[in-house]
């Protein structure tokens, strides 16, 4: 059963409502102040607040992940409906804090699918451009030149990242306006975490190069380094899993960018809410960046 914690209400019923929900495999947790509990949705530290103090329950969803958000009214209902002592109608009243009640997946999945398009296709033409720079000998002849590894880096980097911006422009602006994916924020935060994954995928495509001797060894690096991407995207709940495997996904360069992106998208956040996701992506190609020079310098 999904992780669904629970208001508790007082009363004999709403004790009988806890007791099914904690058979059926929920969570439940007790709030004795109310502002208490939508902080705690908010944060992610519950899927849903039932709140049976008024005649009619009413639930309270977060509503950025449908599937959760689904299941939770699912499986509410369905207990309200056992107990159903006192309450007309059976069903609870839904509200939702982000997005609608019938939000089409592809809204959820709008974030997920850009961060993972722009990493993924970058991450390939990066890889395979630089592995052809260095078997045609260009990047030897390069390196003889007075240009130092940095330099070298930087310019690649720089040329390359026109033509990242441009791409991630093209898929944040189709996401929106042809497949009419969910936008509450600004397009430019959008289009800006886009890049920023792009550019990981930039910097690391050529340090990965660097260990590659022909184009299908790059290919062979897809399970490897793309796969795990798109599996701690997101797209998956991984609540169940042990901490130290949720962790990984924390060092993934797509997990900030559609956590970022969810933000913006979903929830219409600004700036000060995608600092950290911000930061992480730039740590991560700065630190792919001087991987890169250090590999330069021993070549």
């Amino acid at each position: 059963m999904p992780y669904i914690p629970i208001a508790k209400a007082r009363g004999f019923t709403a004790l009988l409502v806890n007791a099914i929900l904690t058979n059926a495999g929920a969570t439940v947790e007790a709030y004795k102040n109310r502002e208490n509990a939508p902080e705690a949705l908010l944060d992610g530290e519950v899927d849903a607040l039932l709140d049976m103090s008024d005649k009619i329950p009413s639930v309270t969803l977060e509503g950025s992940n449908p599937m959760i958000s689904g299941a939770a009214i699912q499986l509410i209902n369905t207990t309200l409906r056992i107990v159903k002592t006192g309450y007309q109608p059976v069903e609870a009243e839904v509200s939702f804090i982000y997005g609608i009640e019938d939000m089409p997946l592809i809204d959820y999945a709008g974030p997920i699918l850009i961060a993972f398009l722009s990493f993924f296709y970058v991450f390939m033409t990066a890889g395979v451009s630089f592995l052809r720079e260095r078997s045609n000998g260009t990047l030897e002849r390069l390196m003889g030149t007075p240009i130092r590894p940095w330099g070298l880096v930087a310019g690649y980097i720089i040329g390359m990242g026109i033509f990242v911006l441009i791409q991630a422009s093209i898929i944040s602006i189709f996401a929106v306006e042809v497949l009419n994916m969910i936008l509450i924020g600004h397009m430019a935060l959008m289009i800006m975490i886009a890049m920023l994954v792009a550019i990981s995928a930039l910097t690391l495509g050529m340090l990965l190069s660097s260990f590659a001797q022909n184009e299908f060894q790059i290919v062979q690096f897809i399970p490897v380094v793309i796969v795990p991407q798109l599996l701690f995207s997101g797209l998956f709940n991984l609540d169940a899993f042990p901490f130290w495997l949720r962790f990984i996904g924390y060092l993934m360069p797509v997990h900030h960018g559609v956590n970022a992106l969810n933000k913006i998208m979903i929830r219409g956040k600004s700036w000060p809410d995608i600092v950290f996701e911000v930061y992480a992506l730039i740590v991560f190609s700065v630190a792919f960046s001087i991987l890169n020079i250090f590999v330069l310098r021993k070549r």
